[in-house]
């Protein structure tokens, strides 16, 4: 998506901080070319809709403004009351969630050390009592998993010859049956964690937001046979993507 695009993307938007985006991205992005320019020197952090946000890389923060703000991929007008970010980065989705479900409660799971460093200056417990962080992964078992990051933490995720060991829980033992809504950004281990709840689990999640790669026929047969559906259409954001944000209600 291009610059214009995307500006009137926001402008279509129907926030009440449509405005107030709109001129944070546009901010965003003269800073990153100042930054590629050697204008300006590279910071740690920025200011994004009235917050400030410590980051790790500007370039993968506006990415994520553009997927997640911009694009909306996590958008739905269902009431919640409980959420769980599987895979919060540094806590750009935890934000979305916290703006458009005000007052619900957050559970965050990021293993990655960096950015479990920024998300836990970005949203530190006395000012943010509803949103609690977890330096966990979550697997299809748990306990201890190889790990390794990628992508100035971006793609960073389970592997088999990876980096260095994790703590991990299990799926099955995050949500209950007050989650209504699980979000889950894994990097390919979205199919066995969803296996392993559905499987030693009787609970199934009101919604589930899981991102995968385009026509996952294996995640798709998963979900029909447990009782989804999906919810929405094709976001644009993904047109040109291998990947996508699926968004499956239970019925």
């Amino acid at each position: 998506m291009g610059y214009f695009s995307n500006l009137r993307a926001i402008v279509q938007l129907d926030k009440s901080y449509k405005w107030k985006l709109f001129i944070d991205y546009s901010l965003l992005l003269i800073r990153s070319w100042c930054i590629s320019k050697s204008l300006i020197k590279t910071n740690i952090s920025t200011v994004f809709l009235s917050k400030k946000f410590h980051i790790i890389h500007l370039p993968v923060f506006i990415y994520l403004v553009e997927e997640i703000f911009i694009y909306e991929v996590y958008a739905c007008k269902e009431e919640v009351k409980e959420i769980v970010d599987i895979g919060g980065n540094i806590g750009l989705s935890t934000y979305y969630f916290h703006l458009n479900y005000q007052g619900v409660m957050i559970y965050v799971y990021e293993p990655d050390d960096l950015n479990f460093e920024c998300l836990s200056k970005n949203f530190p417990e006395p000012d943010f009592p509803h949103i609690h962080l977890y330096c966990e992964a979550v697997s299809e078992l748990g306990g201890n998993v190889s790990f390794s990051s990628y992508g100035f933490g971006l793609n960073s995720k389970i592997e088999s010859n990876g980096e260095r060991q994790v703590k991990a829980v299990a799926l099955h033992e995050v949500v209950n049956e007050k989650s209504d809504l699980v979000k889950i950004d894994i990097e390919g281990g979205e199919v066995d964690v969803l296996i392993s709840l559905f499987r030693r689990s009787d609970i199934r999640p009101f919604l589930i937001m899981v991102e995968t790669e385009k026509e996952n026929q294996l995640l798709s047969d998963l979900f029909t046979q447990n009782g989804y559906q999906t919810l929405g259409k094709p976001n644009s954001f993904y047109k040109s993507h291998p990947e996508e944000v699926l968004i499956k209600k239970r019925v």
